[in-house]
């Protein structure tokens, strides 16, 4: 029986490496050896029990655990709700036709775990041109796209998009991509702003050092831009994007807010000025429709993908250079898997520092 290790947390701020027996694929899996997975925003403020991180996170309710009347510290213990896996194929069932052994691919599903078994519908292959690194990037780039669609960009718009981690580079990028001009960064990190650079903003300010809202008036025709993208999940930016937003604006909340917003006056913040405030989380995605008795998993409706209609996109955009996620890596800290729990404080305690931690997995024998 082939052996794995994956990440545990058997409680809050705890992370440890357990032996597990690899399963071998069914007719229609392949298996795949991980190269390396990243750490999500959503999973390490989970990890730390953080504000407005639920109880019980879907998915990690196990059957045989509530059977027994286990009862758990939040949700621990769990594995972790981390970022994708990226891998090489090393097998695959007799029924599985589009995917080989020796293919690079993401396999779906989440996890810091040394191999993963997955369906072959739910396995996404990396393009020839791009690193397991960048590719590592793709879920964030996915949750970008859904704050874009969401905001209905249309040609010449002006966009603003505040906090420049990952979800919102790429919600920058792809607000260029689909028509906005200008597009202006806005975060508290320098080194962010000079990344948002490199992608293709035609703006950036750093909001603790200058009144955001008039020099985003000052470069915007219409005195505020038409459409403000809040990828922070900081409960304080809210308001600071409604007075950003031109009348009739439209604000997207695209990153989780960790906390609670006190002290909008939604008269004059929204209601006078016409905004439009909307949702993007990526949950809101359709699953596919029913036609008659058959589901059809590919589903494209105004400002509503599915994933995988999105992602299908995103890989042909990010080989033909179209997206930059290079710039991610080349900012982010790459650790040992075995370096999980000091990952998890980095993660945390030096966002300043670091795009984002990724976990390097070919060590693992």
């Amino acid at each position: 029986m082939l052996k794995g290790k994956r990440v545990m947390w058997p409680s809050k701020g705890v992370a440890v490496l357990e032996d597990f027996d690899v399963d071998q694929p069914k007719s229609n899996e392949i298996l795949v050896k991980t190269v390396s997975s990243r750490m999500i925003a959503t999973e390490v403020a989970c990890f730390w029990a953080l504000p407005n991180t639920p109880p019980v996170l879907p998915g990690y309710v196990f059957a045989w655990q509530a059977d027994l009347g286990m009862k758990r510290d939040r949700f621990f213990p769990c594995p972790p709700q981390g970022g994708p896996v990226v891998g090489t194929v090393i097998a695959a069932g007799d029924k599985v036709s589009n995917v080989t052994v020796g293919d690079r691919v993401v396999p779906g599903g989440r996890g810091h775990t040394s191999h993963a078994v997955a369906t072959e519908d739910k396995v996404e292959k990396i393009p020839d041109n791009v690193s397991f690194d960048e590719a590592v990037f793709m879920g964030y780039v996915s949750v970008g796209l859904v704050g874009v669609r969401r905001a209905l960009i249309e040609l010449g718009e002006s966009v603003a998009v505040f906090g420049m981690g990952p979800i919102g580079l790429s919600a920058l990028q792809l607000a260029r991509l689909s028509g906005g001009r200008p597009v202006i960064g806005v975060d508290v990190v320098d080194n962010r702003l000079e990344i948002a650079k490199k992608v293709g903003a035609d703006h950036v300010f750093n909001s603790s050092r200058v009144d955001v809202v008039k020099e985003i008036q000052a470069v915007t025709p219409d005195r505020g831009a038409n459409i403000v993208i809040d990828a922070t999940g900081h409960p304080a930016v809210p308001p600071t994007c409604f007075e950003a937003a031109a009348r009739f604006g439209r604000v997207i909340l695209l990153g989780s807010p960790r906390g609670v917003t006190e002290s909008v006056d939604f008269y004059k913040a929204v209601h006078c000025r016409d905004l439009t405030v909307l949702g993007a989380h990526g949950s809101v995605r359709p699953q596919g429709v029913l036609v008659g008795s058959y589901r059809v998993e590919s589903h494209k409706n105004l400002g509503f993908w599915t994933e995988r209609d999105d992602n299908a996109l995103l890989w042909k955009l990010l080989a033909d250079g179209e997206i930059n996620t290079k710039e991610y890596v080349s900012a982010s800290l790459k650790l040992s898997y075995e370096r999980v729990q000091e990952g998890y404080g980095i993660a945390l305690k030096e966002r300043d520092r670091y795009l984002s931690v990724i976990l390097d997995w070919t060590s693992c024998k």
